[in-house]
């Protein structure tokens, strides 16, 4: 489970249902479960190590809202916002990601279906996950 792990953490959100529960309450109220990304964005990998502390955040747009590809897409935000960033046009598009649920034991199930599907799939497969 290390293994698959290491090479998830790498790019992907990661939904965990073991984080101390003061965390999970404290970040997603009435949720038991709590998603973990690593972005495969060196940018913001920096700021991330550079700050000394864990990062919350929260997508750069509404809900039901386009993805951001450059801070200019979510500029009515910025008012919120206590720092914005312009790391430049990210690649990636705006697909949202794809989002698995990994709480039960050897299985999977994809939440949200996005960027980079079929591959986070053969890295779970490789790990003899099977989908619930």
């Amino acid at each position: 489970m290390f293994l698959l792990f290491s090479t998830l953490f790498q790019k992907y959100t990661i939904i965990e249902s073991n984080v101390g529960t003061g965390v999970v309450r404290s970040l997603n109220p009435g949720i038991d479960t709590i998603g973990v990304r690593v972005p495969d964005c060196e940018f913001i990998r920096k700021v991330s190590r550079g700050s000394g502390s864990v990062l919350a955040l929260t997508s750069a747009n509404l809900s039901g809202d386009r993805s951001s590809v450059c801070v200019n897409d979510f500029q009515s935000l910025w008012q919120h916002c206590a720092c914005v960033y312009d790391g430049g046009l990210l690649p990636s598009g705006r697909q949202g990601s794809t989002i698995v649920d990994l709480t039960k034991v050897g299985k999977y199930k994809v939440i949200r279906p996005g960027s980079a599907k079929q591959e986070t799939l053969a890295i779970l497969e490789k790990y003899l996950l099977e989908e619930e």
